[in-house]
């Protein structure tokens, strides 16, 4: 920094992000730390803990201000600070046979086959998968060929989303937690994406064909 003034500006923005109640409270998620080495940006997981920024000693006056911090990491793994996103639109819903019982007036039977698609973690470690259903869809689902899946029972109207978060185990519609929408066979902590390639199939029954899924998810590494 040119001179003291401007250093201790920069720093007290950092103290207050540092020591943001939001990032302290046990009661959340993890929160992370990005970082950039050799020309890369990662990030990890975990708590900001303790915090010393300048002290106005002799060394910062002479522009060599010193700050330390602990950031306690909570996973052992390291992943890219950018997202990768895949949307994958529906197969629109096509008429079928008759629907039992046949009441008048007769309904007809609507299914769509199931879209698939390829994420690669190109990492070297396993990493967790987020969905981002968009409706309108009803009974939306993200299956992969491991035999893992997310799905959700009910609908979503056109406009709504619900984003299913495995690594930070929760599902939200807007601000508001909605984990009653999964269905039984949904279990967040099998929704990882392995090294390498994954095939995954998005279906649901939407016979407009708008409907569309999210797949994000960020490459992982066990080293730095």
């Amino acid at each position: 920094m040119p001179d003291l003034p401007d250093a201790l500006t920069l720093e007290s923005r950092l103290a207050a992000a540092w020591h943001n109640p939001a990032h302290r409270n046990k009661s959340l998620a993890l929160v992370p730390l990005s970082y950039e080495l050799g020309g890369r940006w990662r990030r990890v997981y975990g708590r900001p803990s303790r915090y010393a920024g300048i002290n106005g000693d002799i060394y910062s006056v002479q522009g060599a201000g010193q700050i330390e911090c602990d950031f306690k990491v909570h996973d052992p793994r390291y992943f890219d600070d950018w997202e990768q996103v895949l949307r994958l639109p529906i197969v629109p819903a096509s008429t079928g046979g008759l629907k039992a019982p046949l009441i008048a007036p007769l309904s007809t039977v609507r299914s769509g086959a199931d879209r698939a698609g390829y994420v690669i973690n190109t990492g070297t470690a396993p990493t967790p998968l987020k969905v981002v259903f968009r409706g309108p869809v009803t009974d939306p689902y993200v299956r992969a060929a491991a035999g893992w899946e997310i799905a959700l029972k009910g609908t979503l109207r056109a406009g709504q989303s619900v984003v299913v978060d495995a690594f930070a185990g929760t599902v939200m519609r807007g601000s508001s937690p909605v984990a009653g929408l999964l269905t039984r066979k949904t279990r967040l902590s099998s929704a990882v994406l392995p090294v390498g390639n994954s095939d995954l199939t998005f279906g649901g029954v939407d016979p407009t064909g708008t409907a569309l899924v999210e797949l994000r998810w960020r490459n992982a590494y066990y080293s730095i």
